[in-house]
């Protein structure tokens, strides 16, 4: 990789990194507070999934992305996310 490359990669990480951050003292989303929790670890774990399965179609799941229109894959996987 050259140099400049992997110096705004590493710019973009690092900014990424404090955002993030910055965002998690910022709210209290992470902290269970009364009734608020965090999702349990099986959730979160079957939501990448399934993110990942939208994100590279074909290469996680068992699609047979050749007969199935991108549009079509994306527009009914995205939904599960709104609705969770």
């Amino acid at each position: 990789m050259n140099e400049s490359i992997s110096t705004s990669m590493k710019d973009l990480i690092l900014n990424a990194s404090a955002r993030m951050t910055e965002n998690c003292h910022s709210m209290d989303f992470i902290v269970s507070k009364g009734n608020r929790h965090l999702p349990d670890r099986g959730s979160i774990i079957g939501i990448l999934k399934d993110l990942r399965r939208v994100m590279f179609p074909g290469f996680f799941g068992d699609e047979n992305i050749t007969v199935i229109s991108p549009d079509y894959f994306i527009g009914d996987r995205l939904p599960m996310f709104i609705l969770l």
